[in-house]
């Protein structure tokens, strides 16, 4: 991309930020751009406010371009991202507030949980072949309850196979269809997947491995789920990260429908 200022061709007093993009093949992305720098600024009307959330958003593109840079999705963010969509899916199916429900989709940011909306979160974990039994926790705060009223942890197990099952372009797919027409949603939905790392050009990438769910279970976090939660930390220690036994939840387990009826929007 690059910038050009020009003067307003209605009042000379103004200049205008021309944002004019360079290298065509990212025409799809920059069109999602365009959009989410527009949303950013358009009921603004201090010119402070203005320019600052302009650069900020523009910044925040200039990382995700950066990492278009990489060679696609790892294996790990493959299956990861495969969950969130997965999970996504079965949000959408359960309920026709289709903006907040993508909006609530916060882990395509590197939030601490995947699902976040008021006083409810819910932290998705995918694993794999010989790890099924095990789920990894990133810090003290993922599966800290503290000002939520409902947090849940989904757990979903995969097989993974080559040129059989559910690709993560199928998934992609499954959800922009369910979309169709609903074009804020299927935006921002759009806009999540560049957040995510998910762009159109690695797509060959993700064409020949496909997913198998061998078993996805709901648990409610609370009371004596098996966790460390921030107060359970002594002063001075940082970067706690911990795993599950899954097997040793199954007191918490909850069904898909007791946990779509809990995840309500204000």
């Amino acid at each position: 991309m690059k910038f050009d200022k020009i003067y307003d061709p209605d009042d000379s007093k103004f200049l205008l930020l021309n944002l004019v993009l360079v290298d065509k093949q990212f025409k799809d992305v920059f069109d999602t751009l365009v959009a989410d720098v527009l949303s950013a600024v358009i009921n603004e009307s201090d010119i402070k406010v203005i320019l600052k959330n302009y650069s900020n958003r523009l910044i925040k593109w200039q990382s995700l371009f950066e990492r278009f840079k990489q060679q696609g999705l790892t294996l790990e963010e493959q299956r990861g991202l495969y969950g969130e969509i997965f999970f996504l899916r079965k949000f959408l199916q359960s309920n026709s507030d289709f903006l907040n429900i993508i909006n609530s989709w916060v882990g395509s940011e590197k939030q601490i949980r995947d699902f976040q909306s008021g006083t409810w979160s819910v932290e998705i974990k995918t694993t794999h072949e010989n790890n099924h039994q095990k789920v990894h926790i990133s810090s003290e705060r993922q599966l800290d309850t503290s000002n939520l009223e409902n947090l849940f942890l989904y757990h979903i197990s995969l097989e993974a196979r080559q040129q059989s099952g559910e690709t993560l372009n199928q998934t992609v797919d499954s959800v922009s269809e369910y979309l169709g027409s609903d074009f804020n949603s299927l935006n921002r939905f759009k806009n999540k997947l560049l957040e995510a790392g998910y762009f159109d050009q690695h797509r060959h990438l993700y064409e020949n491995t496909g997913y198998f769910i061998r078993q996805d279970v709901f648990y409610k976090v609370e009371n004596d789920f098996p966790r460390i939660e921030e107060r359970d930390i002594r002063n001075g220690v940082g970067d706690v990260k911990y795993s599950i036994v899954i097997s040793q939840c199954s007191d918490f387990i909850r069904t898909e429908q007791q946990v779509f009826q809990t995840l309500i929007f204000s």
